[in-house]
């Protein structure tokens, strides 16, 4: 470690042992307990964990109903951990991939407060509805030693108890990796979470799913940009990735980095052109982008194309003479 995180890690761990006094001293002045305060349970469950040698991380996967979080989940996970359906599947319970020997180190009861643990027996067990937040616990050998991985019910649900649970989700995350579709990205249930979790500066992954390439590419910016700009939400990654059942249920579906924000750039044959859109912002028309298909004459050399050249813009792209990411063929 740094000098700058060891000195950090010294300053937490001091803060620590003097809040656990005040706290044993607490119920002499008839004082609440600390335990349960928002600040609290971040020094002792976040703060103390993850600036020891113990340090790992809590990622969910979040989004509303039937947008393939299971999908991005098993992706994830590196197998089919997560049963998945073009139907809605109707999750009640978040099911939690755990690193083999992690809970020889770490007390799960305290990194998930709110939750009653269970271990996973099945992949219909998480959807059953029976009065009680359960979370199942799954232990793996093919995920990182330091990294846990949630799969949530939907924060769309009409059923109250499921906010209450995602939210419960929220909190315990370290980083939350939210899928949107079409569908989704202007869910009012859907934006209120997020809108939560921006409060919260929680870290966020941003995929972009079940897109129709390239005939959305002009498009997924704007609706992005969208969801951002009334969420308050700001992506630290941001991928697109396509509509392709095949490829999701064999854990080959492609996820293409995209930059965000977007920047503007040239326009020509194979390249993106600017147009008005209807959208409006605060800021009046947003503009849009459309591809203008490369000519037979200068069509790219695709063993040439390298996936990081493409940057996608709101307004334009900057493309040279490359050819966009989702060329057939072209690994993520």
């Amino acid at each position: 470690m740094s000098d700058h995180f060891e000195a950090c890690a010294r300053a937490v761990q001091q803060l620590s042992r003097a809040v656990a006094a005040l706290d044993a001293r607490w119920g002499d002045a008839r004082l609440a307990p600390l335990e349960g305060r928002d600040w609290y349970e971040l020094l002792t469950r976040k703060l103390v964990p993850q600036l020891s040698d113990q340090s790992f991380l809590i990622a969910a996967v979040v989004g509303g109903t039937n947008i393939g979080k299971s999908v991005v989940f098993n992706h994830l996970a590196g197998f089919r951990a997560s049963a998945t359906s073009p139907l809605a599947s109707g999750t009640k319970h978040p099911t939690c991939l755990v690193p083999k020997g992690f809970r020889e180190q770490h007390d799960l009861a305290q990194l998930f407060p709110g939750f009653v643990l269970r271990e996973w027996a099945g992949a219909d067990e998480p959807l059953k509805e029976e009065g009680q937040d359960w979370l199942f616990i799954r232990e793996s050998d093919q995920t990182p030693a330091n990294l846990l991985i949630l799969d949530t019910p939907d924060v769309d649900s009409d059923a109250r108890v499921n906010w209450d649970r995602a939210d419960k989700v929220r909190r315990c995350a370290d980083v939350l990796v939210a899928v949107l579709t079409q569908q989704k990205y202007n869910d009012a249930a859907v934006k209120e979470f997020f809108r939560k979790a921006a409060a919260e500066e929680k870290s966020i992954l941003l995929v972009f799913n079940q897109c129709l390439l390239p005939e959305d590419e002009p498009y997924w910016p704007l609706w992005v940009g969208t969801f951002c700009e009334e969420t308050k939400i700001q992506p630290q990654i941001l991928y697109v990735a396509p509509n392709d059942r095949r490829a999701a249920e064999a854990l080959q579906l492609p996820f293409y980095e995209r930059e965000w924000p977007v920047k503007r750039g040239a326009v020509g044959s194979g390249q993106w052109a600017v147009g008005e859109a209807e959208e409006v912002s605060s800021s009046g028309h947003l503009p849009i982008a459309f591809f203008i298909p490369p000519q037979p004459d200068d069509r790219p050399d695709f063993a040439a194309v390298r996936r990081d050249q493409a940057a996608v813009a709101v307004g334009v792209v900057e493309r040279a003479d490359r050819h966009p990411a989702w060329c057939p063929g072209l690994a993520p």
